[in-house]
């Protein structure tokens, strides 16, 4: 099966390339990084948010095993910091979208929830005045006649707010094979 899986792995772009994992899903990593991160079978874990992950299991002889995720390997993630995955794709673990932060920092790229009905965060349809609501964090940002107001309201204010963390900066999504 290991060798199978690495015949399978396609680089199509110089700067990176693709581990195959299992259920048909491929994580993204750097050309670089590619070789070392080759020498192990690497799988694809569910979280319990739904999000995908890239991770490897150690076993302990005894029936236990800890879960080792890719990305923070690559980040080599210190003791009180979350690997973070600047684009959103959990699959992804180009350099260039990972970086260590607090779990406080981490929660502001959080995506929208399945419960938002507007499709953005902090953005709300308000019931009776045709309007839509915008908020960051505990900060009221006002009421908007248009979709395209209220999000440049909102970037806006996402872009002053949490500044390097703002996905709107984020490296763009690679496409899989």
């Amino acid at each position: 099966m290991n060798n199978l899986r690495k015949q399978a792995v396609v680089s199509s772009h110089p700067s990176y390339s693709f581990i195959p994992l299992t259920r048909g899903f491929v994580a993204v990593v750097d050309a670089a990084d590619f070789d070392w991160l080759s020498k192990w079978n690497w799988h694809v874990y569910k979280h319990a948010t739904g999000t995908f992950y890239a991770v490897r299991r150690v076993n302990h002889g005894d029936g236990a095993y800890t879960l080792i995720f890719m990305h923070r390997v690559i980040l080599k993630t210190r003791k009180g910091y979350v690997g973070d995955h600047w684009n959103g794709d959990t699959l992804d673990n180009r350099r260039c979208n990972l970086r260590n932060v607090k779990r406080r920092k981490n929660n502001q790229n959080r995506k929208v929830y399945k419960c938002n009905s507007s499709g953005y965060p902090g953005i709300r349809p308000m019931k009776g005045c045709n309007r839509l609501m915008v908020r960051i964090g505990d900060e009221y940002l006002g009421l908007f006649e248009t979709w395209e107001e209220a999000i440049r309201v909102r970037q806006a204010a996402e872009r002053r707010v949490f500044r390097e963390m703002s996905r709107l900066k984020s490296p763009p999504v690679i496409a899989r094979p």
